[in-house]
């Protein structure tokens, strides 16, 4: 959990330019997670990514995955990047 922390190694490296990259992101975030503090850390804002940030209402960080809502948005974002 530390490589997430404000000013780690990982989200320094994650912070570099990035020109060319052609992968599509999706951050999807909940204004009710608890580990994610604040919540917009939990999105992806990159000038070189394409990323789609998404906020779910109402669900605690340890149930997105399991939600029908992400669960479909990541299927159809993994369907529409094949």
């Amino acid at each position: 959990m530390d490589q997430l922390r404000p000013d780690s190694a990982v989200l320094r490296e994650l912070e570099q330019a990035a020109p060319g990259c052609s992968t599509s992101i999706l951050a999807v975030y909940s204004d009710l997670d608890q580990l994610v503090v604040p919540a917009r850390a939990a999105r992806c804002e990159h000038p070189d990514l394409d990323a789609t940030n998404v906020l779910v209402h109402g669900v605690g960080h340890m149930s997105l995955p399991f939600d029908l809502r992400v669960a479909r948005m990541v299927a159809e974002h993994l369907w529409a990047h094949i």
